[in-house]
């Protein structure tokens, strides 16, 4: 988004409501109260990333011990090992910038525009985590299931779902800020791309068998094999949660003044109870001089 719109521009985006929507979303990552903040965390770092290293660096294992295997082929399980040196690696990179923003988001914020946008990037950091972990899975169901073929088409498919995701999220939110714009739609080309990447997978997989030299997919295949589509479908959801609040909550920290008086915040809603009082203490030194 353009970091030179106006505050004037903003009146139809930046509303108490949507604010408060944005607050809500994230619970106690927003909270202007410190035992709340600490509690997201300490849940963040001592439950939830130790799954995440797990799984994100377990499920490459899979594979190495083929007695092991049941539901899915050995060809799937070593599938899902071909990704055993990127993942891991990128893994641990995104858990320690997750610890990272977990642990700035309980250093106090001067109001509560700062502590929303600081506790909306350290929980849209747990989206980027969860799609990160669920690429071996995923990902290499589909090599597994449908090999090259099916992998690069399923890939191709998605790329352009994340794109047509983020642009609808894009339009929509400059439709709220330049209301008097017009905005130009773009055709959708998603079924006829998703049938298409069907018939021919499907295709593939019965008849022509390219790229099938190494595998021995089961029928459970045809259902597992469309897990990049299913990553795919994840990493739109969370780009629906958190892309806008993201653009929100920095527009509403960058003219933080500006909204605290013109939306009618109170001092304790602002600055949380603490220093609410302060200032009215303050405030009541000052009357009585």
């Amino acid at each position: 988004m353009n970091k030179k719109v106006s505050y004037a521009k903003l009146e139809n985006f930046v509303t108490k409501d949507s604010v408060n929507t944005a607050k809500h979303a994230i619970g106690n990552a927003a909270s202007l109260k410190l035992t709340n903040r600490l509690f997201s965390c300490v849940l963040a770092i001592i439950f939830f990333c130790p799954i995440i290293y797990v799984i994100g660096t377990g499920s490459s294992k899979m594979g190495t011990i083929p007695d092991d295997i049941h539901v899915i082929s050995v060809s799937t399980a070593f599938a899902m090992g071909a990704f055993d040196k990127v993942v891991p690696l990128v893994t641990k990179f995104s858990l320690i910038m997750f610890a990272g923003f977990a642990i700035l988001n309980v250093v106090p914020k001067k109001n509560l525009a700062y502590q929303l946008f600081s506790g909306t990037i350290f929980m849209s950091w747990f989206a980027v985590n969860l799609c990160v972990v669920t690429i071996t899975m995923f990902w290499g169901a589909t090599l597994g299931g449908f090999g090259t073929v099916g992998f690069f088409l399923q890939l191709a498919l998605v790329i352009y779902l994340i794109f047509m995701s983020l642009r609808n999220k894009i339009t929509g939110i400059k439709a709220q800020i330049f209301p008097k714009r017009v905005i130009t739609e773009h055709k959708s080309y998603t079924w006829v791309l998703t049938l298409g990447v069907v018939l021919v997978t499907y295709m593939n997989h019965f008849l022509f068998k390219i790229g099938y030299a190494n595998l021995s997919p089961t029928r459970i295949e045809l259902l597992t094999g469309w897990g990049l589509l299913i990553w795919g479908l994840i990493v739109i959801g969370c780009i629906n949660l958190i892309f806008k609040q993201v653009v929100l909550t920095f527009y509403f920290a960058k003219y933080a003044e500006r909204f605290r008086v013109d939306l009618g915040f109170s001092n304790t809603k602002w600055y949380g109870n603490k220093k609410a009082q302060k200032i009215k203490r303050r405030k009541l030194r000052n009357k009585n001089k």
